[in-house]
């Protein structure tokens, strides 16, 4: 990440606890796995990722990922499975979603906080 987006990011959350979807720890360990990181590297990311609370899906969150998929499909707009289970696990927790991705700007109900 640069260095001014995680300045973003760590203002975003100061003072806060955050939560991030099982599928974006998937995707993380997958980035330092596919980029062959060493010990020290993994080591750093795990000690980040624990830092935060791991939103774990329930049959609710596949409740959700289905309504949302059938939401955005119905107005023409389509998000990869991946992202409709990051924005599943924030609207089953009634949580903001901190994202630079635009995409997430699609989904009825779900509040995106850029960085």
């Amino acid at each position: 990440m640069h260095a001014s987006r995680k300045v973003a990011l760590d203002n975003i959350l100061r003072g806060k606890f955050g939560f991030i979807s099982f599928i974006t720890v998937a995707e993380l360990l997958f980035w330092a796995e596919k980029r062959q990181w060493g010990q020290t590297k993994r080591e750093a990311l795990d000690i980040k990722i624990r830092s935060f609370g791991i939103l774990d899906p329930t049959r609710d969150t596949a409740d959700f990922w289905a309504h949302t998929r059938t939401e955005c499909e119905a107005s023409g707009k389509i998000l990869q499975p991946h992202d409709l289970w990051i924005a599943a696990s924030a609207l089953e927790h009634e949580l903001p979603l901190v994202s630079a991705d635009i995409a997430f700007d699609a989904v009825p109900g779900l509040r995106r906080i850029p960085f």
